[in-house]
């Protein structure tokens, strides 16, 4: 799946990851094997096939996968947000007295500044990283309910992208309201039950649904959160160029461009 061009670039990588991976072992394998009832760590064990007995090693392995194969959706997720601040400045000054009155007491977890978490819902709702999620392979024949049939070895996917810009699920879905999922902002006859940015739910199919819903979202958004306010508190920012093309489309994906700018400045206290 990897582009010709990037190919001596993965090998680097991964010749970079082996090593990196006999460093973790030697730290983690502890901390693991006295965590294995706890967190993510759970989520793995429940997920694992029963007819085998997982160790340490192999669930520091499979961790290492997750996260190496979804730490970029916090960075395109971060993008995408700065790219919607710079898009609707509109939006900058409410968050920032949301982040001022919060003070030295604030927390970033899911339930925490309702503003920001709906200003992130939002931009995540307008711009999803891929157009479909929730991929299933068929391991027997299954009838979905309309009495369509998914034969064996075929794949059925979620078309999040199409779910989360239906009319029929979100009034003026093509318009960014970055209140639209806070208690203040959910008017109107299709708009969405109010909550927070890791709920699981299937007119918002981010996150993947079910027992195999992803299970770093929460941490996930606690770093969005981190990341966006920091930028907030401390810099004013612009695009430096409204018109250029600021994505790219490769297979289902829909990846930032890396050559578009963004100034930052130092806020004046």
């Amino acid at each position: 799946m990897t582009p010709r061009f990037l190919a001596p670039l993965v090998t680097s990588i991964v010749t970079r990851r082996q090593r990196a991976l006999k460093i973790i072992l030697k730290y983690l394998f502890p901390l693991v094997e006295e965590r294995l009832r706890m967190d993510c760590i759970q989520w793995i064990i429940d997920s694992a096939p029963k007819k085998e007995q997982w160790d340490a090693k192999r669930i520091i392995q499979e961790a290492l996968a997750l996260w190496f194969g979804s730490v970029h959706q916090l960075a395109m997720s971060f993008v995408f947000a700065l790219y919607d601040l710079c898009e609707h400045p509109e939006y900058i000054e409410k968050l920032r007295e949301e982040l001022a009155q919060t003070g030295e007491k604030r927390q970033w977890s899911p339930n925490s500044l309702p503003l920001l978490d709906s200003f992130l819902k939002e931009s995540a709702r307008m711009n999803p990283s891929d157009s479909i999620s929730i991929r299933r392979k068929a391991l027997s024949p299954y009838t979905l309910s309309d009495g369509t049939l998914v034969p064996t070895g075929s794949w059925a996917c979620v078309p999040q992208r199409a779910i989360l810009r239906a009319p029929t699920y979100y009034s003026d879905p093509n318009v960014f309201n970055g209140f639209r999922f806070a208690t203040e902002g959910a008017v109107g006859k299709h708009c969405p039950k109010p909550g927070p940015l890791t709920d699981i739910d299937g007119t918002f199919p981010l996150w993947g649904l079910g027992k195999r819903a992803c299970p770093g979202r929460f941490y996930a958004v606690e770093a969005l959160k981190m990341m966006v306010g920091h930028v907030l508190e401390r810099y004013d920012f612009e695009l430096e160029n409204h018109t250029a093309r600021r994505t790219f489309s490769w297979r289902s994906a829909t990846i930032p461009r890396s050559d578009v700018k963004i100034s930052l400045r130092r806020k004046e206290a």
